[in-house]
């Protein structure tokens, strides 16, 4: 990466009016944001991000405390309730690859949401995906 600051000199020889000067100056200096493109690597640079956050997750030991155990634990539990209950609503959805429904499961106060699909990657790579919410990409 490179830090790139374009000055323009303009010498006209007198008075230019204000309104010519803000209509000129900016279609002078826009050769920056067509260099920003021109090299714009983001996705490139996120995709690094990823499959590095991705084989993190896939290779090196995870501990945990005694929360994250609990929440974890939890979840699985959570999920295996969503999963097992027969009271859900199939909802909607303009893309036949992706399958959505409402889950009520009895006793809860809770509606959850459920959206299955097949992505063409691993698992690691799908939660590093989650995880890494500081991408350029999102940032946008």
């Amino acid at each position: 990466q490179c830090k790139i600051e374009f000055l323009q000199h303009l010498d006209a020889g007198g008075l230019v009016p204000k309104t010519i000067v803000n209509d000129k100056v900016p279609k002078q200096l826009k050769i920056i944001k067509e260099l920003q493109n021109i090299f714009k690597r983001d996705h490139d640079i996120d995709k690094a991000e990823l499959a590095k956050i991705a084989d993190i997750i896939k290779t090196k030991e995870q501990k945990y405390d005694d929360k994250e155990k609990k929440a974890i634990r939890k979840g699985k539990e959570f999920f295996e309730k969503c999963k097992e209950d027969k009271h859900f609503d199939e909802l909607e959805n303009p893309d036949d690859k992706v399958k959505m429904k409402l889950v009520h499961v009895d006793g809860e106060s809770l509606v959850t949401g459920v959206a299955t699909t097949v992505v063409h990657t691993s698992v690691e790579e799908c939660a590093a995906h989650e995880f890494y919410m500081d991408s350029r990409e999102f940032k946008r």
